[in-house]
């Protein structure tokens, strides 16, 4: 009986890293939770370039916030 039970325990100790690899499984396919989830984010995305689009150069224009401490001239500003 012990004959038996070290060989049964040797066997399943040997085929465990065979069982831990898994069978393959098939390709997940999307439930329709996440497809709406995915057609809201490529709206959300597509507005958001519009918006960018639709921005005055002037506003993406590069402004100096320190200007008037600075002074325009680059040397000291108001004193």
């Amino acid at each position: 009986m012990r004959r038996l039970t070290v060989s049964l325990l040797a066997l399943a100790v040997l085929t465990a890293p065979a069982f831990a690899q898994g069978r393959r499984q098939a390709p997940h396919q999307p439930t329709a939770a996440e497809l709406q989830k995915k057609k809201d984010a490529a709206e959300i995305e597509r507005r958001y370039k519009a918006t960018i689009k639709a921005t005055p150069a002037a506003a993406s224009k590069n402004n100096d916030p320190w200007a008037l401490v600075r002074g325009i001239d680059g040397k000291s500003g108001q004193k």
